[in-house]
């Protein structure tokens, strides 16, 4: 097989370093049974005979001949080496200095003030296989045809331009160079120096922790900075109330982090702060104040709420009320606030009702399931943290307080006639929690089908579109849920014109006096109410006369 000795290897190994135009030559002496492939490759890529690459090779050793080598040319260099019985490999990397490749972009703008402008700018992509040692600047003021150099700077991708004119605009050439050579150049936008601008309000400042002593601070950077770096910050103070204000830290010695620990206040005083960003410029606007805290050592969490219970509810929400836990001297201290949560009975987490804590013993959860089963608990809450929640024995349903079902209309019709073919419309209202089940019966059994119900939370419509004589009857409609049930009865009465009664027949049992005969009418077994009127008319004046009326029979 093919064989390489072990110190040409190692020199081969070495990279081959070069700068840009100049040639590279590698060569590898090596050993083994003719015949014998020798292959060159650049990344992996096969190297032929052609105007840049020359390749010779014995029975020896092989060469690569590698003219006007340029910086993109760098990269691994490998040798195979094959015959019938192996192939053997041998790697070395040839690296093509040059100058480096143009600055990149975008260009920030750090600084742009009365007194500096200041930017920066990453580094070239390529640095040309050695280090940027410099960055050779040029500047041009806007509306000039002349560019001025500014010469070289350190190798940081940063400048800070101080020589410049208030309002005036500026565009900037910058080229980065190494022991190769210089880059081409990238030319910025223009760049304003600044007016005058004062920086932004910075947020609210954050009440970190309080003691009688000492109240410690924190605050973010204003997001418009004036056009100008911020040099710090003014702390002022007020007590909660009042309309003055009063600069904590000193004079002239702005606070150069973003926060500070204010000693002077008094013990039990509650306090506000606010924060003014400062830059060259000067103080700009001051941020809204802080929360109110007070100058003393941190609270103890407060105790268990006591006295909860359920004031109301319904299928979607549920009204809680409490009593306000007492303070214990040492141990709980007064409630601020509380959070209300709540559980559904089937998981496991907990969901806090209220964001911010509520100040007032009482809540309304809205949002609920009809009918759901949850567990509720309530938790105290202080500047010292959370209390222990208390909570109820057992979990609460979303659902109205249990109302036995009772009817509400006393004006509700308990008899009702109607003339067969009309409609026949009977309306029950009614208060029951929860839900009820309905059920309506005609003389004790179901209703027919042509007979239409329709029920709702606080009511139920009997309807029948069209009465018949066979709709008579005694309807009943039973209202029951889990507390109990109430019945209420209508009888309704179908009638038409009833069928006359046959043949009268007249009996003169007593002098003076006439007895009538006459048979019932068809209709008198259907309807218990039916009833007869008797009329008379002598020969002569041939006009009727009532002479009984409401004979039932």
């Amino acid at each position: 097989p093919p064989k390489i000795n072990a110190d040409a290897l190692g020199k081969f190994s070495e990279p081959i370093i070069i700068k840009a135009g100049e040639n590279a030559i590698f060569k590898l002496p090596f050993s083994g049974k003719e015949p014998m492939k020798v292959q060159w490759f650049k990344d992996e890529e096969e190297l032929l005979h052609g105007p840049n690459a020359k390749i010779e090779s014995s029975s020896t050793h092989s060469r690569l001949f590698l003219t006007k080598c340029q910086r993109k040319d760098t990269g691994e260099v490998k040798i195979k080496i094959k015959n019938e019985f192996a192939a053997i490999e041998a790697t070395s990397k040839l690296i093509v200095l040059d100058k480096p490749a143009p600055p990149q972009g975008p260009v920030e703008v750090v600084e742009s003030s009365l007194s500096a402008i200041e930017f920066k700018w990453r580094p070239p992509k390529d640095d040309g296989g050695c280090p940027v040692t410099n960055y050779y600047l040029e500047r041009q003021q806007l509306g000039r045809n002349t560019w001025t150099k500014i010469g070289d700077i350190p190798g940081q991708p940063t400048y800070r331009d101080t020589d410049i004119d208030r309002g005036r605009r500026y565009c900037y050439r910058i080229r980065a160079k190494n022991s190769e050579g210089i880059s081409d150049l990238m030319e910025t936008d223009d760049i304003a120096a600044g007016t005058l601008a004062f920086p932004g309000q910075p947020a609210c400042p954050k009440v970190v922790s309080a003691f009688k002593d000492c109240i410690n601070l924190s605050w973010l950077a204003p997001s418009n900075t004036g056009g100008g770096s911020i040099i710090g910050y003014n702390v002022e103070k007020r007590k909660k109330g009042s309309n003055l204000w009063s600069q904590v830290n000193p004079p002239d010695e702005p606070i150069r982090e973003k926060k500070y620990a204010v000693k002077d206040v008094m013990v039990g005083g509650e306090y506000e702060f606010r924060v003014v960003a400062i830059n060259t410029c000067g103080p700009g606007e001051p941020s809204g104040p802080s929360d109110c805290v007070f100058a003393r050592d941190p609270q103890k969490p407060p105790g268990k709420v006591k006295d909860l219970k359920v004031t109301d509810s319904s299928y979607t929400t549920l009204c809680l009320a409490w009593t306000k836990p007492k303070a214990v001297n040492g141990e709980e201290d007064e409630a601020k606030g509380y959070f209300v949560e709540i559980r559904p009975t089937d998981q496991l987490e907990w969901n806090r009702c209220n964001a911010s804590a509520v100040v007032q013993t009482s809540f309304t959860v809205v949002g609920l399931k009809a009918l759901a089963a949850y567990w509720v608990r309530v938790i105290a809450t202080n500047e010292g943290g959370e209390g222990l929640p208390r909570g109820f024995d057992n979990y609460v349903i979303a659902m109205p307080p249990p109302v036995k079902p009772k009817f509400t209309d006393r004006k509700m019709k308990s008899f009702i006639v109607v003339k067969a073919g009309n409609t026949v419309r009977v309306n029950i209202r009614f208060e029951a929690s929860p839900l009820p089940d309905i059920t309506w019966l005609k003389d004790g059994v179901p209703v027919a089908k042509h007979v239409t119900i329709t029920n709702s939370e606080k009511g139920s419509q009997l309807l029948i579109p069209s009465s018949e004589h066979s709709d008579t009857g005694i309807y009943t409609i039973v209202v029951k849920n889990m507390v109990g049930q109430d019945t209420f009865n209508v009888e309704i009465r179908v009638t038409d014109e009833p069928m006359p009664p046959g043949p009268v027949q007249l009996e003169q049992n007593v002098e003076g006096t006439v007895t009538l005969m006459w048979t019932p009418s068809p209709d008198e077994k259907r309807d218990d109410r039916l009833h007869y009127m008797v009329l008379k008319r002598d020969s002569v004046k041939r006009t009727w006369r009532t002479v009984a009326d409401h004979l039932f029979n």
